[in-house]
């Protein structure tokens, strides 16, 4: 990689393990390419895990973008290791925004799930799309992305730009180099038009989030012991514990009342324990 032009400089990943002989082809790789002699000033931001690696750059003072590539973990369509590999990768991007705190962000790369689907996959990720306030670029009206992934018996939309909505007008282009041989993905490509000298900075609502990669193992212990507290004290009507019937809408509203209770279980206890971070979104 670092080879791969000249007066290029490169931050890459391989989620290969390379404990293990390589069989076949190397994939499940991410990497950022950019010049170094460029005017702004440049910082590579440490991943914690192999499929992410990030770069951000200070156009000025009050005024950075945050670059992210992740080569994320297939779509197996359930909640095993894959998805919890998946989650991994989405906290760390939402720890690394609300560490740096940056004015703008460029997400992309291979998101591995069709945002069109409703697996576990897909709904983290729009999850996360909504929480950071991003725009999905390949979705935007001027976009002529087709496909990102040829599969022997389909095509689907998993290669990805997201980017912080404040920017998402200045998206002119975003659309796919279609003659690419050499996978059976096909690049994305993004092209933006921004104007340093007037750079628009808008107002983000502030909101408190749980930082719990700051919390201590005594603050996590602390909190498990609240939580089991606040959850054994909730109440609730257990008539839909022994229903039958599977197309029932008579224990409905008891259930949603149930699903408020622990989730506001979980972060009245979080709030109370766990240390917090005023974020921006």
């Amino acid at each position: 990689m670092h080879n791969l032009a000249s007066g290029t400089e490169v931050i890459c990943k391989s989620s290969m393990d390379e404990t293990k002989p390589f069989e076949g082809r190397p994939f499940g790789g991410c990497a950022i390419i950019y010049k170094p002699n460029i005017k702004f000033k440049l910082s590579e931001i440490t991943c914690k895990h192999n499929r992410l690696c990030a770069l951000s750059m200070d156009l000025s003072e009050k005024c950075n973008v945050l670059f992210l590539n992740a080569y994320m973990p297939c779509d197996s369509n359930s909640q095993d290791e894959h998805f919890a590999s998946y989650m991994d990768v989405l906290s760390e991007v939402e720890q690394i925004i609300q560490c740096l705190d940056p004015t703008h962000v460029i997400f992309g790369g291979d998101l591995n799930t069709d945002l069109s689907r409703s697996s576990p996959h897909s709904i983290a990720l729009n999850d996360c799309i909504n929480d950071l306030n991003m725009v999905t670029c390949i979705y935007l009206e001027l976009a002529e992305v087709p496909y990102t992934f040829i599969g022997p018996k389909s095509t689907s939309r998993i290669g990805n730009f997201l980017v912080s909505s404040a920017i998402g007008n200045s998206v002119v282009a975003c659309d796919i180099i279609d003659n690419y041989l050499f996978s059976d993905h096909v690049p994305v490509k993004l092209v933006l038009d921004l104007c340093v000298e007037h750079f628009g900075i808008k107002d983000r609502p502030h909101c408190s989030k749980t930082a719990w990669w700051k919390a201590s193992e005594p603050q996590l212990a602390q909190y498990k012991q609240n939580l089991q507290t606040n959850l054994e004290s909730i109440s609730f009507n257990n008539e839909f514990l022994y229903c039958k019937d599977i197309n029932c809408k008579e224990h409905l509203n008891d259930l949603n009342i149930l699903y408020n209770d622990v989730l506001n279980a979980c972060i009245v206890s979080s709030l109370k324990n766990c240390l917090t971070k005023t974020c921006l979104l």
